[in-house]
């Protein structure tokens, strides 16, 4: 009896498995497009994207990042622009009210340009950028003459080189908007195009600088975090240009992060090398480059803490789900989820093509049906006609 009700009951636990299996990939399915809903069709990532940007500084005195973001917005969603100069003011009043009522300045001479004349449809970006350094400019030379009550050569070219750097970034931050707040179909995206989003993800992440927890610099884990990703998901090539690109901006940031460029970029190469192995290779390439040029960077004082960092970071590649690793390899060129998902899109074509030709194909028997009835009943009404006249 018992060897009756051991078959019985084996396959019911495997469906009962089963079906919980399915209910919670359906319920994580849902979460994740609830949460798609609340931070790209609401905005609110917008607001995050634009506090850490109010955040950010070069030199410690530059702040080229938070117009530009704001002009970005204003052109390419200009119903979630509110919600990003929100987050410039807010982020700008954590550094000091003066950042805050700059960005605001700006913002507001940047919108009446734009007022007293429109850019045309062919040239708005190269526009846009021209308000952005104008505006930048005009509000950065009219605070520190109210402060200082003069205007030294240095500070006209430290001015001029904020506005400048905010002109190209406008430029920059426009190729990379629509990428992160509208879910667009799966394509490849141009290598200026990665670029510009590496750029905007690094100058995010430089609002995070001067955050500790415990000795561990928040922005140290974040950049070697997208280091990991970007290794795994583009191979070495996209790796060591997120690490070079990260660790560039990050150096102008802070000068003691020169170091960082070294170790992020090293971490991309071996990593990149390393992503057959998956997710262990790419964590093994960051923890051999960690060891390697923290000893370099920081000598043996400091190693501790750096290798706490990249194993944070590991920790939280390894619980990042494999989905969103493989929906920014589809973006890549040269990847295989790349190359797949061009295959299924042309194969998608094909089909769609196929189904246009066979309803068509219906079409054009139905209208050969009809005349042909048409030519019989004239050919009947003709030999009833003959039959009737003889």
């Amino acid at each position: 009896m018992e060897k009756v009700e051991r078959p019985m009951m084996e396959p019911l636990g495997d469906v009962q498995l089963k079906e919980a299996k399915a209910g919670a990939i359906n319920w994580i399915q849902q979460l994740q497009m609830k949460s798609e809903d609340i931070f790209i069709k609401k905005g609110i990532s917008l607001a995050i994207i634009g506090f850490l940007l109010g955040r950010a500084l070069i030199l410690s005195q530059l702040a080229p990042f938070g117009l530009p973001f704001f002009a970005a917005v204003f052109l390419m969603r200009r119903d979630r622009a509110p919600l990003a100069l929100f987050g410039l003011i807010a982020g700008g009043l954590t550094v000091h009210y003066s950042n805050s009522l700059v960005i605001f300045a700006s913002a507001f001479l940047l919108l009446l340009f734009h007022k007293i004349k429109k850019p045309a449809v062919e040239g708005q970006f190269k526009t846009m950028s021209m308000y952005v350094f104008a505006s930048l400019f005009l509000v950065n030379l009219a605070e520190q003459y109210l402060v200082f009550r003069t205007i030294q050569l240095y500070d006209l070219m430290m001015i001029g080189v904020e506005a400048g750097l905010a002109m190209i970034l406008t430029l920059i931050f426009i190729q990379s908007i629509p990428m992160l707040t509208v879910r667009t179909k799966s394509q490849s995206l141009k290598t200026e195009e990665i670029v510009s989003i590496i750029i905007l993800l690094a100058s995010v992440m430089t609002g995070t600088i001067g955050w500790m927890i415990y000795d561990l610099s928040l922005d140290h884990i974040f950049s070697r975090y997208l280091v990991l990703l970007f290794g795994l998901a583009g191979g070495a090539a996209i790796g060591s240009t997120v690490g070079v690109v990260t660790g560039l901006i990050f150096s102008l940031a802070s000068v003691a992060s020169l170091y960082q460029m070294s170790l992020l970029a090293f971490s991309g190469l071996l990593g990149g090398l390393l992503k057959e192995g998956r997710k262990i290779g790419v964590a093994s390439g960051l923890l051999i480059a960690t060891l390697l040029i923290g000893l370099y960077g920081e000598g043996t004082n400091n190693i501790m803490v750096t290798l706490y960092e990249s194993l944070i970071a590991v920790a939280l590649f390894i619980l990042t789900p494999s989905s969103i690793i493989n929906k920014i390899a589809k973006h890549i060129p040269g990847t295989v989820e790349n190359s797949d998902e061009q295959q299924q899109y042309a194969r998608k074509v094909r089909d769609v093509t196929a189904q246009r030709v066979e309803q068509f194909s219906h079409v054009f028997e139905a209208l050969s049906n009809s005349f042909s009835q048409v030519d019989e009943r004239g050919d009947w009404r003709k030999m009833r006609k003959n039959s009737t006249t003889s």
